[in-house]
This record gives C-alpha cells, structure tokens and sequence, in this order.
C-alpha cells in the first residue's frame, strides 16, 4: 500500500474538529485531503465531511467574493490586486530590506 500524499498526524484534531486549515498553496492543501480521504478509507467510512483545508489564495478569494456577495461597501468599491501588482508590491517591500536582498 502507497504512502499518503503527506502527514496529517498533527492535523488530526484540527480535521476532527472540521476547523480550517490554511496551506501555503493548492498543492499541498490537495495533498492533505488526500491523506484524509485515505485515512477514513483506512478505518472503513464510505462518506465523510470534506475537510476544511484551502490554500491561502482560495481562500482570501472566497472571502472577498462572500463580502462583494454580501454588499459590504469596501469590497463593492475595490478589486484584489492581481499577479503583477502583488510582484510589484513585493519587489518594493524587498528593495526597502537591504539586508535580505
């Protein structure tokens, strides 16, 4: 038998508890559920609950998206940065750190 995509020991309780886990991006969050799914294969469950595991980006996304949804004043009048001005943004914030460039 293969081993799972990735560790999820000290996700358990977090994944029991149905609370979020935020991962740094897709690959990983889709890694994780993996494991999950894998694991209640293990112990014999044919249903379960999708884990609440997303990527920080998709997640920020859904929560703008549920705010614009929701008609909350800033998100009607603004728009999240795309690809460009985030390196934009970043490469400013590096340029000001001499010392980790």
């Amino acid at each position: 038998m293969p081993s799972p995509p990735a560790d999820i020991v000290s996700l358990r309780p977090a994944l029991v508890a149905r609370e979020l886990i935020l991962t740094a991006n897709q690959r990983l969050a889709r890694a994780l559920e993996q494991s999950w799914a894998a694991e209640q294969d293990a112990i014999g469950r044919t249903a379960w609950e999708r884990p609440r595991i997303y990527a920080l980006e998709h997640w920020f996304n859904t929560q703008w998206e549920r705010l614009r949804d929701a008609a909350f004043p800033p998100a009607l009048a603004a728009s999240p940065a795309n690809l460009a001005v985030e390196q934009r943004l970043w490469r400013s914030v590096i340029a000001r750190q001499p010392d980790i460039a």
